[in-house]
């Protein structure tokens, strides 16, 4: 997460050395990222350090006993980071988000190995994260890789939608269009900011269950657009889906949890159902 940069510069992203060699390799963190996680841990590790300027943690935890995050104590949980077996090429090791109650959870308060949910000390400023930067529109990027396992409802990448008043903002995978498959973005707390893209169903780029795609929101201060790119094609440039569409982005005071692979509206209410690296 960090703010705009166009993502003409794709193959910086997901290539390293020439764009034709087409080798690609984790990202690096600049100045702007301010969140970049990466997931090279140690199998059966609960904590995945923050590569970006923002620092500490994500807890992999388990919200199953809380009817909502928040309420009750979410338990740390293995099995999340260091799963080998299904590696993006060129990459390490992803996180596995395939139970229903399972998130990544920025450890905004600092508490060592302990994600407290939507609690005060763990919503951050949207500002904080580029968005909204003094209550204005502001040019931000969010991006990951996903390989999604499951092809129903909604599915979180990058979340701080939140039990609280404010609410957040959801990056994710949802059904519905033409196409049957979307990717949206959708600042709650502000009307109007919902804005979706078709995932193709043809072509080199196509939807597909268990496969690795390159996922980003780009906002450049007044228009937004979506990219949706397959690994598997060795691409040199991102696929940008949808034209570009218009928006005002501008977060104020509204707060949020930040959490991967989930929402923070209850336990299991909307898990990616797959794998994620390089957020």
């Amino acid at each position: 997460m960090k703010p705009y940069r166009s993502l003409s510069s794709a193959a910086a992203l997901l290539l390293a050395g020439t764009a034709s060699a087409g080798i690609r390799a984790p990202y690096t963190a600049d100045a702007n990222t301010v969140h970049l996680y990466q997931f090279e841990t140690a199998v059966g590790a609960t904590v995945a350090p923050n590569l970006g300027s923002a620092g500490r943690n994500l807890i992999a935890v388990n919200t199953s006993g809380s009817t909502t995050t928040g309420t009750g104590s979410p338990v740390v949980q293995t099995g999340i980071l260091g799963d080998a077996s299904v590696a993006a090429p060129g990459f390490g090791l992803p996180a596995k988000i395939t139970t229903a109650t399972h998130l990544l959870g920025y450890d905004a308060g600092g508490t060592v190995d302990v994600y407290e949910g939507d609690t005060a000390t763990e919503r951050v400023l949207l500002s904080t994260l580029g968005i909204g930067v003094g209550g204005a529109a502001s040019p931000f990027t969010l991006e990951a890789l996903v390989r999604p396992g499951n092809a129903a409802g909604n599915r979180e990448i990058i979340c701080t939608d939140s039990t609280a008043a404010t609410r957040g903002f959801q990056f994710r995978l949802t059904t519905g269009g033409t196409t049957g498959q979307r990717l949206e973005f959708n600042l709650i707390g502000q009307a109007g900011t919902q804005r979706l893209a078709e995932i193709p169903t043809s072509g080199e780029h196509a939807w597909a269950l268990n496969e690795w795609f390159h996922v980003a929101f780009v906002y450049d201060g007044t228009n937004c657009r979506f990219y949706w790119t397959k690994l598997s094609v060795a691409p040199n440039a991102a696929n940008q889906i949808g034209a570009d569409q218009a928006v005002v982005i501008s977060s104020g005071t509204i707060t949020g949890p930040v959490v991967l692979g989930n929402d923070n509206r209850g336990a299991g209410n909307e898990a990616l159902n797959g794998h994620l690296d390089q957020v």
